[in-house]
């Protein structure tokens, strides 16, 4: 293998079939959970407490559907995309403090990935998907979808405290009637985050939880629950990582025919055919693993450049001249499970 700095480069087969799939586990360790988060498929793997915690769960997933379901007119998201007034604040009461928190992780994440991750890109979508559907040749008319797109100072949170420091109201203010926000990833990862914060407080020994393309894994003592697959390949040959104390999301092609490069203003259009994103948080997996498929590889590799210490590990497939090629951070490359037919021995 070549070292190119962060990155470890090596080539693969050029079959390898690009598809998503759920991870599929071979026996239930303990107690398991399945049910919804705003309208997505979870399965949570639980050892070490044979205690009924769905009650919890359910409370923590309607806290997210309350704040960040686009098909509940009546959650905090909804109201703002359909608000028209500029001239004052939209109000509404976050006593729960997850939209705020979600919110700030927004624009944090927004200012860390160079802008690439940014939830106000839905009108560009529908307005390139508009002209792709129907067949129609000219572009869109980017300066007059820039009136009201992008995160970066278009969008407002305070949040506003009585004068003995008790929290009253959070006031959410757009510049234009236009803007709408979309923070569905970004407020499942949280949501799921929650739930495993939840269930490590309440004294379990290990958690597993899948949904879609993000995995979190806390805790240690049942090997099987710490390995999960990249979802590359949709049998038992896919590449597989051992995950301890962490999340991981995962990108395909698949996703990226819907993204946006909205520093650019276009459908994304790179080398990149994968990318799968380990990090501390399953919120930091799910945004960076959407930045990089944005990014492409060589804006990718500046980004480890400069933030070294990211602890932000990941894993990309790109095309490089007719083939597949493959990178990954050491990080990542230490969670990597080598097949024992594979072994030098």
């Amino acid at each position: 293998m070549i070292s190119h700095k962060r990155f470890l480069i090596t080539f693969i087969a050029a079959s390898i079939l690009l598809v998503t799939c759920k991870p599929k586990e071979k026996e239930i360790f303990g107690r398991e959970y399945t049910g919804t988060i705003l309208g997505n498929p979870y399965v949570i793997s639980t050892a070490g407490d044979s205690t009924d915690y769905q009650f919890e769960i359910d409370s923590i997933i309607r806290l997210i559907d309350v704040n960040f379901s686009l098909s509940n007119p009546n959650s905090v998201v909804s109201r703002y995309n359909m608000y028209n007034q500029t001239n004052e604040s939209m109000k509404f009461v976050d006593s729960s403090f997850v939209f705020g928190s979600v919110f700030n992780l927004a624009e944090d994440l927004n200012r860390r990935s160079n802008s690439f991750f940014d939830p106000t890109s839905n009108p560009l979508k529908r307005e390139w998907f508009r002209i792709k559907f129907n067949q129609i040749a000219e572009e869109p008319n980017l300066d007059s979808l820039y009136e009201f797109v992008v995160f970066d100072s278009k969008v407002d949170l305070n949040e506003i405290y009585d004068e003995s420091g008790k929290y009253k109201e959070s006031h959410l203010r757009k510049k234009d009637p236009r803007i709408e926000l979309d923070l569905t990833n970004l407020g499942m990862a949280y949501g799921l985050d929650m739930i495993s914060d939840m269930l490590l407080s309440k004294g379990l020994q290990q958690i597993k939880i899948t949904c879609l393309n993000q995995t979190i894994c806390r805790g240690a003592g049942v090997p099987e629950l710490n390995v999960v697959p990249l979802g590359i390949t949709q049998d038992s040959a896919d590449q597989k990582i051992r995950l301890i104390n962490g999340a991981f999301s995962f990108k395909t092609t698949k996703e990226k025919q819907a993204m946006i490069d909205v520093t650019y203003g276009y459908p994304v259009d790179n080398e990149i055919v994968y990318v799968g994103v380990a990090a501390k948080s399953l919120v930091e997996a799910e945004a960076f693993s959407e930045s990089f498929m944005i990014m492409g590889f060589e804006q990718s590799s500046s980004w480890y450049e400069k933030n070294a210490d990211s602890n932000v590990h990941s894993f990309m497939l790109f095309m490089k001249n007719n083939e597949i090629s493959s990178a990954s951070t050491i990080g990542f490359d230490e969670m990597l499970i080598v097949p024992d037919s594979l072994t030098t021995k």
